[in-house]
C-alpha cells in the first residue's frame, strides 16, 4: 500500500509540476508595445485629437490591452517633427524605426490625417513591426463621416497586429 501511495504522488508531481511552471512562465511574458502616433496637422484637418481619443485610441486601448501595452504619448510625434519629418506617412519604414530606435517599441501605428476635401475626411495608417523590420498594413480611408473610419482601422488594428 505505502508503494502505490509514493508511486501516486511521484506520478502527480510528474504530470503537475511541469504544467504548473509553463504556467507561470506564461504568465512572466511581457506584453509588447505598441504605440499609437497620430500626426494631425489641425490646420488641415476639422478633426480635433479629441475625436481621435474618443472613437480611436480609447477603443483600441479597451480591445488591444489584454495582448499588447498601448502608448499614444505625443513625445514619439515631437521626434519626428525633432527631426523635420512631418509626413509620418511617406516615410521609409527605415527611417520610422530610425527615429524611435531608443523608445520601447515593438510595434508602431501610424496615422496621418490628410487635406479633406469636399466635406470628406482621409486618413492613412501604417502599421510597422520593429522587430521584424516589417510593414504589416498600409491603406487610407476615406469616408464623409469619421466613426466608421475609425472602426475599420480599429478592426485592422485588431487583426494585423499579432495574437501572441
Amino acid at each position: 500500500m505505502y508503494k502505490l501511495r509514493l508511486f501516486i504522488v511521484i506520478l502527480i508531481y510528474l504530470v503537475v509540476l511541469p504544467g504548473l511552471s509553463f504556467a507561470a512562465e506564461s504568465q512572466t511574458t511581457e506584453k509588447k508595445n505598441v504605440a499609437i502616433i497620430i500626426a494631425n496637422n489641425e490646420k488641415n484637418s476639422d478633426v480635433k485629437d479629441t475625436v481621435f481619443k474618443k472613437l480611436l485610441i480609447d477603443p483600441a486601448t479597451q480591445k488591444l490591452s489584454n495582448r499588447f501595452v498601448i502608448t499614444t504619448d505625443t513625445k514619439y510625434y515631437e521626434k519626428f517633427k525633432a527631426a523635420g519629418l512631418y509626413s509620418i506617412i511617406d516615410l521609409e519604414k527605415s527611417d520610422v524605426i530610425d527615429v524611435l530606435k531608443d523608445e520601447n517599441v515593438d510595434y508602431g501605428v501610424l496615422i496621418q490625417t490628410l487635406s479633406p476635401g469636399y466635406g470628406v475626411y482621409i486618413f492613412q495608417m501604417k502599421i510597422i513591426d520593429f522587430r521584424t523590420n516589417k510593414i504589416l498594413y498600409n491603406g487610407k480611408f476615406s469616408h464623409c463621416s469619421i466613426s466608421p473610419q475609425m472602426n475599420q482601422m480599429l478592426q485592422i488594428m485588431d487583426e494585423r497586429l499579432p495574437k501572441n
